[in-house]
């Protein structure tokens, strides 16, 4: 079996949560570097309001685009439908004064 260092561990891993506490973890390794087993240590981690944030926050702000797309892109059509419809009113109303003549 390979000799423990006992000052030489792996470094910690990253937090496996962000928007709740979580745990990192990190494992003892041997004299050439090796993890060994059953050398597992864990401490908690505090959550990570920014990137929490950002992970929530990303998105709505991608939702409130594509709305705001969607809106521009019908009212810029609906202003042609309303040009059009205005069009069939306006022939409608020679339409009815020719026959009336």
């Amino acid at each position: 079996m390979a000799e423990i260092n006992q000052d030489e561990y792996s470094e910690w891993t990253l937090c496996d949560a962000f928007c709740d506490p979580g745990f990192q973890r990190r494992y003892k390794l041997s004299e050439e570097g090796v993890q060994l087993e059953n050398s597992l240590e864990t401490r908690s981690c505090p959550a990570d309001d920014l990137k929490c944030g950002l992970s929530l926050g990303l998105p709505a702000v991608a939702f409130f685009l594509m709305i705001g797309l969607i809106y521009w892109f019908c009212r810029r059509h609906s202003d042609e439908s309303t040009e059009l419809r205005r069009g069939h009113a306006r022939l409608v109303n020679y339409q009815s004064a020719l026959n009336h003549a």
